[in-house]
Formats: structure tokens, C-alpha cells, sequence
């Protein structure tokens, strides 16, 4: 699966402008630079493909981990080599946790996640930093309300946004939706 760097530039930018709705100055400039204080990227993690923004907090904490995640697939890690690597990461002290509370977007509609074996479009959502909670702690059932995606050091309570909110986003991002999932053979 080859995506070309414009179309993850315009894929991250898609989110970035999603970040900060309340303030109408911000905006994407150039090739991916953001006027706000997020980090956004998009991530290609085990054949999942999503554009992600970080606020501050995360960008300090959670991004380090994701980055040397990212080069240890590209220099052919198995899955088990790299999260053996992560964990000793944070047995070492070289990742944290985030020390305060803090907000991941993921509101592309643009955003798939590997399901039995194909690519599949996942539900726009937001995330906030909740280090080692659990479901059992938030009492959190997975695509109902809230629940606790990847429980540890860099859990999230993840927020599926509404249907309205789902439709909306994808009525604005059908043309770039389009495109990525010609890119991806889904379409």
C-alpha cells in the first residue's frame, strides 16, 4: 500500500484543521505546517493508516514512542519485537506517560483500521490521555460511550463522535475520502 507524501500531507492537514474549531485563525499553511499547537500526523502502524493530532503533552510523551515505533517497522521488527521494544522504553525511562491531562483528534473520516484481513473505515473520534485506567475503571464498553483503548502507560479514553458530527465530517471530506481510499484499493 503506497500512499504518495502529498496525499498523507493533505490527509494530516484534514485533521489538523479539525483540532481547534473554536478558533477560526488557525489554519493549515504550506506543506503541513499547522498554526496551532497541535502535532499532527498521519500513522501507518500495522497496516492501520490514520492522521492523528497530538496536543503539547502528547507530542512529548506518547509521539517519541509512536516515531521509534514507526522506524522499527521500517528497518522490519516483527509486531512482538517492536512493542518488546516499546516496553523496555518505559522500563528505562526513555518513554513517559503523559503527566497531565491532555487530548488526541482523530476526526478525519479518512482514517482505517485492519479488520479481518481488508482495510476498513473507522469512527471519527477524540482521545483523551488516561494512563493505565481501564475499561473496568471508566465502566467502558468498546464502540458504546467511552471505553479505554490500549491500557498502560499511553491509554486513552477514546469519544466516538456523533452520528451528526460523522456525517458531517464526511460530507466535508467526501473528495479527500475519495482519493485516499482510491489510493488504498478500497473504492
Amino acid at each position: 500500500m503506497m500512499i504518495q507524501i502529498p496525499l498523507l500531507v493533505l490527509l494530516a492537514g484534514s485533521v489538523a484543521a479539525q483540532t481547534t474549531p473554536a478558533a477560526p485563525h488557525d489554519h493549515v499553511a504550506g506543506a503541513g505546517t499547522v498554526v496551532n499547537p497541535f502535532t499532527c500526523f498521519v500513522r501507518r502502524r500495522a497496516g492501520n493508516v490514520y492522521p492523528v493530532c497530538f496536543d503539547e503533552e502528547g507530542a512529548r510523551t506518547i509521539l517519541p514512542a509512536f516515531a521509534d515505533d514507526a522506524v522499527l517497522r521500517l528497518k522490519g521488527a516483527s509486531h512482538d519485537a517492536v512493542a518488546q521494544a516499546i516496553a523496555k522504553g518505559f522500563e528505562d525511562g526513555r518513554y513517559r506517560p503523559p503527566a497531565r491531562p491532555g487530548i488526541a483528534y482523530m476526526l478525519s473520516p479518512a482514517t482505517y483500521m485492519l479488520e479481518k484481513g481488508g482495510l476498513t473505515r473507522s469512527y471519527p473520534h477524540t482521545m483523551f490521555y488516561a494512563p493505565f485506567l481501564t475499561d473496568a475503571d471508566i465502566g467502558g464498553l468498546v464502540g458504546r460511550t467511552a471505553f479505554v483503548d490500549r491500557p498502560g502507560p499511553h491509554g486513552m479514553i477514546i469519544m466516538l463522535a456523533s452520528e451528526a458530527e460523522r456525517a458531517a465530517l464526511l460530507k466535508e471530506s467526501q473528495a479527500l475520502v475519495d482519493e485516499v481510499e482510491g489510493h488504498l484499493g478500497i473504492k
